[in-house]
């Protein structure tokens, strides 16, 4: 039984004439997903690396403002993912297929390897099938829609 639902961002856009319907009334495979994501999966192979900016806002309940925080990003389809930010403090968030590393003002505040918790290699494969646009590794994880 797959535990969670995941809906390619790209699919949203691709799927524009069944937009007014909700998502989840319209489940798909990885194979109807891979064509609908062929020319963004074959861009992106091209990048081995990507970088960014972020700005990420969350909202609790019990305060009035989002919370809001930014920074930047390097996504390597060889070396994991390094997710910084600068705001409201410094903060480092590495994710390896081997490890993850919380870092705060420079010190470690966490480190994990997949061998001390199996269910972080889990997360990074999820994570690089996603940045890969790969739907059949995610299949194995998710209902796809």
């Amino acid at each position: 039984m797959k535990m969670y639902r995941l809906m390619l961002p790209l699919m949203a856009l691709a799927l524009n004439a069944q937009a007014a319907a909700p998502v989840f009334d319209h489940p798909a495979n990885a194979e109807q997903l891979r064509q609908i994501t062929a020319a963004a999966a074959r861009e992106l192979a091209k990048t081995p690396v990507l970088r960014g900016n972020f700005v990420q806002r969350k909202f609790l309940s019990g305060i009035p403002k989002p919370l809001k925080s930014s920074g930047n990003y390097v996504i390597s389809r060889e070396q994991g993912i390094w997710w910084h930010t600068l705001l409201p403090f410094d903060s480092d968030f590495i994710l390896t297929p081997d490890s993850m590393v919380q870092l705060d003002d420079g010190k470690v505040a966490a480190r994990l390897s997949a061998e001390q918790q199996p269910g972080l290699r889990v997360v990074g494969d999820v994570f690089f099938s996603i940045f890969s646009l790969d739907p059949s590794a995610l299949a194995g994880n998710f209902e796809l829609f």
